[in-house]
């Protein structure tokens, strides 16, 4: 947030209590006109007064405070995640007490954090822990800063206008890790062949023609045979995960299991870019080129955190075109029913159910 100029919603409103005290002067009020005691005056003007103190000490609580916010870099849904909330009082003698800070988020405002004192001239970080069950885009529109300080009889305070957007991206669930090894094997299977990589595939016999530079004497020397060292096929391993994000009718259920699905495919490229693994994800809406390294999920994860389902056939990008694929490994993930054209890829998933995942 900008520490100067900040754009203020200022608010003020009476306590329970502050509407108890004020209908019990307009009692007092009512006692004295009717009995024309000069006392009973005094004690209504002593309430009015009190009041009138309180309001003027709670301006003063707020007055010249600055407030920040700093938010996570990355935030997934149904994951617990920290907003640390800075607050400085800018007075040079006079310090704020009884602050309450919190944070509004679309439009609603979340559980706030209480500071019972801010000296002159310091700061206060208050951490705020929040939890956001659904992916998606949200607003963060600012944070509230407000006192009922001296008593509780007013509530008082402003709202710092200083909106921020967050991506929440889909849940990544543990899935089943012999099946998650399985997929990598086969996968790791087809690429680990013979070839000018660095990683020793195996030995075989020399024969006329081959490098003597990949000769084994050592080996060759406790077998009497000449050996040849033989190394795996330099290959990047590569997985496509294609998303069909078609869905034939939107209710709930239907939103539900493409919600499902959404997660199934995150926790895929998850799962096999930690790997070690160049993933590239297609889904009818964009097509996410092949990459590696944190850098590519969380490209990945913002793309899956906003993806809605489509209803017709007519799509950006086919996710069932022969070139799709390239040279790496094919895993689709649909919502609906079961395409026919799967035969390219090395698996399917109903990413609706999950069964056996």
């Amino acid at each position: 947030m900008r520490d100067r100029h900040q754009k203020k919603s200022r608010f003020f409103r009476l306590t329970r209590w502050g509407k108890a005290l004020l209908f019990f002067s307009a009692v007092i009020l009512f006692a004295a006109m009717v009995t024309g005691r000069n006392v009973v005056y005094l004690l209504f003007s002593l309430i009015i007064s009190f009041m009138f103190v309180s309001a003027i000490l709670a301006t003063i609580s707020l007055y010249r405070l600055r407030v920040g916010r700093l938010l996570p870099q990355h935030i997934f849904s149904g994951k617990p995640f920290l907003v640390e909330t800075r607050v400085t009082n800018d007075k040079r003698f006079l310090p704020s007490f009884s602050l309450i800070v919190s944070n509004v988020l679309n439009q609603k405002e979340l559980k706030g954090r209480y500071i019972l004192k801010l000296p002159p001239q310091s700061s206060v970080s208050v951490a705020h822990k929040y939890l956001i069950e659904r992916r998606g885009r949200y607003t963060f529109h600012g944070v509230k800063v407000s006192t009922t300080y001296p008593p509780e009889l007013f509530l008082k305070g402003y709202l710092v206008m200083e909106p921020e957007t967050i991506i929440v991206y889909p849940r990544i669930v543990r899935l089943n890790p012999h099946f998650l090894n399985d997929i990598a094997s086969e996968i790791e299977n087809q690429v680990n062949r013979a070839g000018l990589g660095t990683d020793l595939y195996g030995f075989r016999k020399y024969q006329n023609g081959d490098d003597s530079r990949f000769i084994n004497w050592k080996l060759s020397a406790k077998t009497r045979d000449l050996l040849i060292s033989t190394y795996c096929h330099e290959q990047n391993l590569k997985v496509c995960v294609v998303f069909d994000n078609l869905i034939y009718r939107i209710d709930q259920s239907s939103r539900e299991r493409f919600e499902s699905a959404v997660t199934l495919a995150a926790s895929f490229c998850s799962f096999f870019i930690e790997g070690g693994f160049k993933v590239k994800l297609v889904s009818r809406n964009q097509e996410i080129p092949y990459g590696e390294g944190n850098r590519q999920l969380y490209t990945i994860l913002r793309h899956l955190a906003l993806i809605e389902p489509m209803t017709g056939e007519d799509a950006p990008v086919d996710p069932y075109s022969p070139h799709i694929l390239e040279s790496g490994i094919g895993l689709l993930v649909y919502c609906d029913a079961k395409p026919g054209n799967t035969g390219n890829f090395a698996r399917a998933f109903d990413g609706a159910t999950m069964g056996g995942i």
